[in-house]
């Protein structure tokens, strides 16, 4: 816990990195960071389905109030209005990939 990493984003052709924080990691079952700049927790959960498969929740939550230039940014519009959406959709591509990966 406390090792930090470089996210990068992007939202069709714009592309940002933001600062993360791990906050917990009991490999093989939970990962949970902190974005820095959102003050956005994520967390993936793994859990043994069966057959060897493995079910995957993936979540976030605000654990504070964002950076000034973060709210500016999600007030202007820019990456959309709605942002439950666009988050939520971020995170689905997010686990496709995941599983196009392991599944390889």
């Amino acid at each position: 816990m406390g090792a930090r990493f470089t996210g990068g984003n992007r939202h069709g052709r714009i592309r940002w990195s933001t600062h993360c924080r791990v906050t917990e990691c009991e490999p093989p079952h939970r990962f949970t960071f902190v974005v820095t700049e959102s003050r956005t927790a994520w967390g993936w959960i793994l859990e043994p389905a069966g057959d060897g498969a493995t079910t995957v929740v993936a979540w976030r939550e605000k654990v504070g109030e964002a950076t000034l230039p973060v709210r500016l940014l999600q007030r202007s519009g820019i990456l959309g209005r709605d942002r439950e959406t666009l988050m939520r959709d971020g995170l689905e591509r997010s686990l496709d990939r995941v599983k196009e990966i392991v599944e390889q």
